[in-house]
């Protein structure tokens, strides 16, 4: 089956170009899934929970969820954490994070994103 790094396939979707993607044998794919019972299988690797922030010695370059403050609450995922948890302001616990499309724009571009900062006792690392 061809394999795409993320980086490649971001690249791909967000410039329109073809990239290449080495053939893998589908024995040796998984996929991760969400899922609310944790099975272990023994053929592949252990699923990875998201742990919260400052429960990791280092952020800087994580996968991050984010619970939003909306009028309902939402997990929001597909965020990258661009500094550690650091003091705001207010004296709050906050974390600097990008879009991971961004993170991977600012690789191949050198571009600098416009980052977002987000309560870090509302963020689980992936």
């Amino acid at each position: 089956m061809p394999v795409l790094t993320e980086h490649d396939w971001y690249r791909a979707e967000a410039e329109d170009v073809e990239v290449f993607a080495p053939l893998v044998p589908i024995s040796r794919v998984w996929v991760e899934a969400p899922a609310t019972e944790v099975s272990v299988d023994t053929a592949g690797p252990e699923p990875r929970w998201p742990v919260p922030v400052d429960e990791k010695a280092s952020v800087t370059g994580s996968r991050v969820v984010y619970l939003a403050p909306a009028p309902t609450p939402v997990f929001e995922r597909d965020w990258r954490a661009v500094s550690e948890v650091r003091q705001s302001t207010g004296g709050r616990p906050t974390l600097l994070v990008v879009h991971e499309l961004d993170w991977y724009r600012w690789a191949w571009t050198g571009r600098i994103p416009k980052a977002m900062e987000i309560p870090a006792d509302n963020t689980w690392v992936e």
